[in-house]
């Protein structure tokens, strides 16, 4: 399901390639045209890390002690970080700390 705001993009992004009708519907032609769209350059920032940064970081934790185990939770990784895993049958989650 599409909402308000994910409409509301499209339709910009239909403006911005120039297309006729901004109809802000999802479909085969616009995901073509986003994926054929170069990659940008990330934007600067003010903020930056400090020099030293790697060797200030904390390790990440791992807990050994034994979790009881619950059915649709698991752990495991997301995108490259330790999280919980949360599936059920309308939904799908990762909780990470």
């Amino acid at each position: 399901m599409i909402g308000v705001a994910t409409r509301r993009a499209l339709q910009a992004e239909q403006q911005r390639l120039g297309w006729a009708k901004t109809d802000g519907r999802a479909g085969q032609r616009i995901l073509r045209a986003l994926q054929n769209t170069p990659a940008t350059a990330p934007v600067p920032t003010r903020f930056t890390l400090p020099s030293n940064y790697s060797a200030v970081q904390s390790p990440a934790i791992r807990s050994r002690s034994t979790v009881q185990q619950i059915q649709g939770v698991r752990s495991g990784q997301y995108q490259g970080l330790d999280a919980w895993l949360v599936e059920t049958a309308e939904a799908s989650a990762a909780i990470s700390t």
